[in-house]
């Protein structure tokens, strides 16, 4: 298999990886990993650092166009995801009538949902 092809072929695999983690955090699993964010500030400093090295800018490779288009994606799922939580913090809380005061975390745990029990 040539570079370019291996290149190719993992980043076609991080764009599925991450159009699906996107998908499912949004619609899935909001109320275990709403406030979680930092997936997407990793992808997208670790495509700048690839693009910095591998996009020519007077000769573009097919593996430095698909970073670049996937470094726009992240940063538009980003984008998304902050005003997503946002949005639904104020509209839709995890913890409507409860005061932070009046349950402990172990209270809070016991109440809540097993994901896979």
């Amino acid at each position: 298999m040539l570079p370019a092809d291996a290149a190719t072929l993992s980043l076609s695999i991080l764009t599925v990886v991450l159009v699906v983690w996107f998908s499912l955090e949004n619609f899935v699993l909001d109320k275990h990993v709403r406030y979680i964010l930092t997936i997407y500030p990793v992808v997208i400093w670790a495509l700048s650092g690839s693009i910095t090295k591998n996009y020519h800018t007077a000769a573009p490779s097919q593996t430095g166009i698909f970073i670049a288009v996937l470094l726009a994606l992240a940063c538009a799922l980003f984008v998304t995801r902050v005003v997503l939580v946002i949005w639904r913090h104020i509209k839709q809380p995890l913890y409507k009538d409860v005061s932070p005061e009046a349950m402990s975390p172990m209270e809070i745990a016991q109440r809540q949902k097993k994901i896979f029990c």
